[in-house]
């Protein structure tokens, strides 16, 4: 009995300790990144909540830019999480283009408005990073329940291969750099087909 307790106590403490909040001294460059609203996928015009991951052909960064309607909170996965990645710095080019969900309709004309914006969103929020469920997850939450855009970049983990924990979207999409196809028909055929292909 002694030895169980002994156990959950070092087990309770490890965990403890492990939530950290991160800093975003500057907001990040809205150019750096492509807003897309993706109306041909949405039924009767309705916008779902959607993940794009753009694999860059550097290979050595993805971005990532949520959709994200009526929402306060979001768990990303940085690639350490699976074995790779920074830990000094989890996430970069941090871009916000969201609105109060209370304020805002959740439709077309909101998100190519918020799409086409030059100015980022200033709105109190919380980033965090901590482990759950034995894995690092970095936690962004917002006071109000917001709707827009989230972007950011992540260090990829240097493999051949993609790995993602799923977001809470309803729509993922990845996006590859040019000439570049999946390499496997259970992950998707890439669209519009390549002209040519590399493999990596």
């Amino acid at each position: 009995m002694f030895i169980l307790l002994a156990l959950m106590v070092i087990f309770i403490s490890g965990c403890v300790d492990q939530k950290k909040e991160i800093t975003i001294d500057e907001p990040g460059n809205i150019s750096s990144y492509e807003f897309d609203v993706f109306l041909e996928e949405w039924d009767n015009n309705t916008p779902v909540n959607t993940t794009t991951y753009y694999i860059l052909e550097n290979k050595v960064e993805v971005q990532a830019v949520h959709l994200v309607i009526n929402s306060s909170k979001l768990e990303i996965f940085p690639p350490d999480s699976l074995g790779g990645g920074s830990e000094k710095e989890p996430i970069k080019n941090f871009v916000l283009l969201v609105e109060p969900a209370n304020e805002t309709v959740a439709g077309p004309e909101t998100f190519s408005r918020l799409a086409n914006s030059i100015n980022v969103t200033y709105l109190n929020y919380t980033l965090t990073q901590d482990v759950s469920r034995g894995m690092k997850v970095v936690n962004l939450e917002f006071e109000e329940n917001v709707t827009g855009f989230i972007a950011y970049t992540l260090d990829a983990p240097g493999t051949q291969s993609f790995t993602f924990m799923k977001p809470d979207s309803e729509f993922i999409r990845v996006i590859l750099p040019e000439g570049y196809v999946t390499g496997n028909r259970v992950f998707g055929i890439a669209r519009p087909a390549p002209s040519s292909t590399c493999l990596l």
